[in-house]
Parts: structure tokens; sequence; C-alpha cells
């Protein structure tokens, strides 16, 4: 394996690192949400967070349309 393929294989490895303890980090949130017996209310608004979108993102912290407000002033703060 040359020296380029090592450090393709660091940068994915680093990657996948860091999603997966961002994933556990909002396992750990969601779990604390659980105990505080706030799990499945949006962060931001208050609204509760539909059933089908915690069995598909058990960490959820905010409802769809404020995930989506969050993503774009985060990806407008990335371009500018």
């Amino acid at each position: 394996m040359d020296q380029t393929q090592r450090e393709l294989l660091r940068e994915q490895e680093a990657r996948t690192y860091a999603r997966l303890a961002s994933r556990v980090a909002a396992l750990d949130h969601a779990l604390e949400s659980v105990q505080r017996q706030t799990y499945g209310k949006c962060q931001k608004c208050g609204a509760k967070i539909p059933r089908r979108r915690l069995k598909a993102v058990p960490g959820a912290a905010f409802c769809v349309a404020c995930q989506e407000d969050l993503e774009q002033v985060t990806h407008k703060g990335r371009r500018g």
C-alpha cells in the first residue's frame, strides 16, 4: 500500500470515527431526555417529534422543520 492510499484510509477512518462519535453523543443526549421525560420533544420549538422520525433517527433532538432550518444556517455559514 503506498503513502497516498494510507493517507486516504486514515482520512476515511477519521470521518467514520467522527460520525460514530456524533451518533453516540446524540444517543447519550436522547437517553438523558428519556430520564428527564422530554424525549420526543423538539429542543427548538417544543413540538412533538413524530414517532416515525424517532424510529429512523433515535437521537433526533429537533423536529424536521427545525432540523432543516438548522441545516440551512449551517450550510450558509460554510459557504460564506
